[in-house]
């Protein structure tokens, strides 16, 4: 089976494709199972970087993302895990997909994309202490009430 690349639809195709991405996500998430979402929510704290000064970066699975786009690399955690990271200092989060392994260096829970790392305002710094909640807590939805600009930018760009 071939993959839909968003760059190759048709313009009047694209929103019907992310409107579909923005369902089947909300779906995945389990939105109305709330309950369910509470029993594993682990919120947690941490020092996160960032990486892809290159416009082009190539992830751990061989695919190249812009670095625009919001992703982040686990050590630990499974591809395609959707986390919010939130930076406590201006209380800017963003919607991240783990698509890549790192960070190796000690003491350092994820890398974050250029994208993501801008979008909380930690590229000067270059490290910060973040808030990571993972997006199926129910918590992660009332916190993100723009939760699906974030999931167009991840499936759109990529």
């Amino acid at each position: 089976m071939r993959e839909i690349s968003f760059k190759n639809l048709l313009p009047g195709m694209r929103k019907l494709y992310a409107l579909c991405t923005i369902i089947s996500a909300f779906l995945i998430l389990g939105v109305s199972q709330e309950a369910k979402a509470n029993e594993g929510c682990n919120v947690k704290t941490g020092y996160v970087s960032w990486y892809g000064s290159r416009k082009y970066v190539r992830v751990a699975t061989g695919r190249v993302y812009n670095h625009d786009v919001y992703f982040a690399a686990s050590k630990t955690l499974p591809f395609g895990t959707l986390l919010v990271v939130e930076n406590p200092k201006n209380r800017k989060s963003v919607l991240v997909k783990i698509v890549d392994r790192g960070p190796f260096v000690k003491g350092r829970v994820l890398d974050l994309s250029y994208g993501a790392a801008k979008a909380i305002g930690m590229l000067e710094q270059g490290v910060a202490r973040v808030k990571i909640i993972p997006a199926n807590c129910s918590y992660a939805f009332r916190k993100r009430s723009d939760l699906i600009k974030d999931i167009i930018n991840i499936e759109a760009k990529s």
